[in-house]
């Protein structure tokens, strides 16, 4: 499900096209894969803004990271494709799962990807498939 956040037409795509895995051991990696396109031609920095939902974790305080991607140069609506790789447990507060630093719970989560352009609008927002979160 998506939500519009620009009424004139003139925001990035965004769309997910696939996850490594449903399943994710503690120090594993899952690799997000994405594609997105803008409007306009010319250099872009965009921010790829992502948040974690977790399904019954109460101890996470932090469930938002944005992060800026290199820059680069854009033909207007071509499709580039984006990977973002989350480490279960691989360090800083986001990256913790269900944790308090020292125990790691099962749960589950799934992802929230939005990009922010150059002109500051936000793409629509897109979520992932439920993952488990397994901490042995």
């Amino acid at each position: 499900m998506s939500c519009n956040k620009n009424s004139s037409g003139k925001q990035s795509n965004l769309s997910f096209v696939s996850v490594s895995s449903r399943t994710v051991n503690l120090n594993g990696t899952l690799a997000f894969n994405l594609n997105f396109s803008h409007p306009y031609s010319g250099t872009y920095t965009d921010t790829l803004g992502i948040k974690i939902h977790y399904k019954t974790c109460t101890i996470q305080p932090i469930d938002t990271v944005s992060f800026v991607l290199p820059v680069c140069s854009n033909t207007a609506n071509q499709t580039c494709k984006l990977e973002y790789d989350f480490t279960y447990g691989g360090g800083g507060t986001f990256a913790l799962g269900c944790s308090d630093g020292t125990n790691y719970k099962s749960d589950s989560a799934y992802f929230q990807f939005w990009l922010i352009d150059k002109n500051s609008v936000s793409s629509d927002t897109i979520s992932t498939p439920m993952i488990f979160l397994n901490p042995n």
